[in-house]
């Protein structure tokens, strides 16, 4: 019975459809595995890109004191706005000009310039975050991968079956002795115009009666 099945499955297309969709399934399961790697490795980029973009965004947008705020709380900044004062002190005092403009000139030049830097550097940094490398182009071009496979599985498994149709159809014409149905697959022993079923009951009759020595009747 299960060889019978599969015969019937190989002429109907259905043994090929369904070879078809698992093929995909497994070919499109695979992609989802390394679609997943890809997004779950893509967070840390996407994380930084956005975090650049936002930060640019908010400076460019109007909040020049978010940076200006945040460079000036930065131990760095502290660290080098006391050494260009002692250095602006230094010289001040070895060229007898200590109470001076100049000097409280380069007192406040010196803060501005370090403050300029950092600003600087802080954007420098948002703009680096932001031409971050991301996986998206990979990600977008992995989901249409599935799709693709997917829809391959379903036209590959379509055509079987449609193939499948066609062997029945070439079967029963076969079996009906096309085109003109007359003698079907055993035509001609019983004069045709019967029909498949008729002819083929003749032909058993006649392989009965020959077995049993009869010959035909006004033998």
């Amino acid at each position: 019975m299960s060889f019978v099945k599969d015969v019937f499955n190989g002429i109907t297309g259905k043994t090929a459809a369904d070879a078809a969709k698992k093929a995909s399934g497994v070919s499109a399961d695979a992609q989802q595995k390394g679609l997943d790697y890809l997004m779950k490795a893509n967070e840390s980029p996407l994380a930084a890109q956005q975090q650049g973009l936002s930060g640019l965004m908010d400076y460019y947008g109007g909040n020049q004191q978010g940076v200006i705020d945040q460079a000036q709380q930065s131990p760095f900044y502290s660290s080098m706005i006391n050494q260009g004062e002692e250095a602006v002190l230094r010289n001040a005092a070895a060229t007898g000009g200590l109470r001076s403009g100049s000097t409280q000139q380069g007192l406040a030049q010196n803060s501005q310039n370090i403050l300029q830097m950092l600003v600087n550097q802080q954007l420098g940094g948002l703009q680096g975050l932001a031409g971050v490398q991301t996986n998206n182009n990979a990600i977008s071009q992995g989901y249409g991968n599935i799709g693709n496979t997917q829809a391959q599985g379903i036209t590959a498994a379509a055509n079987a079956k449609q193939q499948g149709l066609g062997n029945i159809i070439n079967l029963a014409a076969m079996a009906a002795g096309a085109p003109g149905g007359g003698g079907g697959m055993f035509g001609g022993a019983t004069g045709g115009g019967g029909g498949n079923a008729i002819s083929t009951n003749s032909f058993i009759n006649s392989q009965n009666l020959q077995g049993s020595g009869f010959t035909g009747f006004g033998g």
